[in-house]
């Protein structure tokens, strides 16, 4: 009968289930960026893609945080230090980190991937409609899987380290707020003000000649 997963186990395979999901959506901003003419709405879009980036790269972080923190608990290293010629512990040139202060990294590795994706996300006053997921369902697996990641991460600092641990309920709030909207899918994602629409085909060639197009092309009364 095999063995459940560690709660390590379980934020890696959450995390790499993000870690994941996520190229879609950079790739997506990647090709908006490239097919799209004025310079303030490059500048979106680059802000957000270079975030999504960011995201990604820290993700990754926190999976090496985990992986080493398995690795040392398996081979019964963490937390091991020299000795002296007596055989007492010796710190004069450090030790090796114990499966506490690893999993504090992985946990700060994560919330820089919270905190970028807030930045990513975050509505401009001129172009509040970008602020949205371009792959609403594989956004949801990249929030779901950073939230069980710190979940389980925080169940493991909390029997690892009871006096410390890692407070992940803040950040867990965050991932609710942001799934709740940026990921939504139909008549419910959100409309641009008429002032935007105006800018949009005032600024953009291309938007212009669509609007025109579809003008022209409605059936006479």
């Amino acid at each position: 009968m095999s063995e459940s997963p560690t709660e390590i186990q379980r934020a890696a395979a959450a995390l790499l289930r993000a870690f994941r999901s996520l190229g879609a959506e950079h790739q997506t901003l990647v090709i908006e960026l490239s097919k799209t003419e004025p310079k303030e709405r490059r500048g979106t879009l680059s802000r957000m893609m270079s975030q999504v980036r960011e995201v990604g790269s820290s993700t990754a972080d926190a999976l090496e945080h985990l992986a080493a923190a398995h690795g040392s608990q398996d081979l019964g290293i963490a937390g091991q230090c020299s000795t002296d010629e007596e055989g007492n512990a010796y710190h004069g040139f450090g030790g090796i980190e114990d499966v506490g202060e690893t999993l504090f990294m992985a946990a700060l590795s994560i919330k820089r991937a919270v905190d970028n994706m807030e930045k990513a996300y975050a509505p401009t006053r001129k172009y509040p409609h970008l602020a949205v997921a371009r792959h609403p369902e594989a956004m949801r697996q990249v929030l779901a899987g950073l939230r069980e990641a710190l979940t389980a991460l925080g169940t493991e600092a909390a029997a690892t380290d009871p006096e410390d641990g890692v407070d992940v309920g803040p950040l867990l709030v965050t991932l609710d707020e942001l799934e709740s909207r940026i990921c939504r899918i139909g008549p419910d994602l959100p409309l641009p003000r008429q002032e935007d629409v105006v800018r949009a085909v005032l600024t953009d060639p291309g938007i212009e000649a669509a609007v025109v197009a579809a003008l022209n092309s409605r059936p006479s009364a």
